[in-house]
């Protein structure tokens, strides 16, 4: 397939990367390429980055990049360690319809350098609709808490919430207010990157 090489040149930050290679190839009639950086963590901790890129310089003849496709914004999404697919297991009590146990997997997504963000998994295998963030703390314990618009979450008197670093898991208890009050016990398994 005819195909045609690029070479794409940084135009910012460099101290906070490196890319073995500016040289690429694009394929005919893709848009996309991967290309490897490594980052300085340091500097990037969590969040969304964008990087701009120009084509500089097309090395087979007769190949012309078009104007509007020489420039390139790149998205970086930094994952935090504890980011990633988990295996939930537990049970919700109080709840009329969908209390009981459940065992599904369910995605924590970053939402910070040491804490998640993941939606109270329930019996039928949907979510709950409640967003809970669970920040990690520098002793393995975890504080969970709501957003604002959502219902308020609550750790039982004498509950402690924890990270097991060896085995990758969560083990949560709280609750939230209802008509009875809603209450959850996790434990949340590691099994795979998102």
């Amino acid at each position: 397939m005819p195909c045609y090489s690029a070479c794409l040149k940084d135009k910012d930050i460099e101290d906070r990367y490196s890319i073995a290679s500016y040289a690429v190839t694009i394929p005919k009639g893709q848009q996309e390429v991967t290309m490897t950086m490594r980052l300085a963590p340091n500097d990037i901790l969590d969040g969304y980055y964008g990087l701009g890129f120009s084509i500089d310089t097309v090395y087979t003849k007769g190949y012309v990049i078009r104007e509007w496709f020489r420039d390139v914004m790149v998205e970086l999404i930094v994952l935090n360690e504890y980011d990633g697919v988990y295996r939930a297991t537990g049970v919700i009590g109080g709840h009329p319809t969908v209390g009981g146990p459940f065992d599904r997997e369910i995605e924590l997504e970053t939402f910070g350098e040491n804490s998640v963000l993941f939606y109270q998994p329930n019996v039928n295998g949907l979510f709950t609709g409640v967003p809970v963030l669970a920040t990690i703390n520098d002793d393995n314990t975890v504080t969970v808490e709501g957003f604002p618009g959502y219902p308020e979450i609550l750790v039982p008197a004498g509950g402690v919430n924890t990270y097991d670093p060896a085995t990758r898991t969560f083990n949560l208890r709280f609750n939230w207010p209802g008509s009875p009050t809603r209450e959850a016990t996790n434990t949340f398994v590691f099994v795979r990157r998102r």
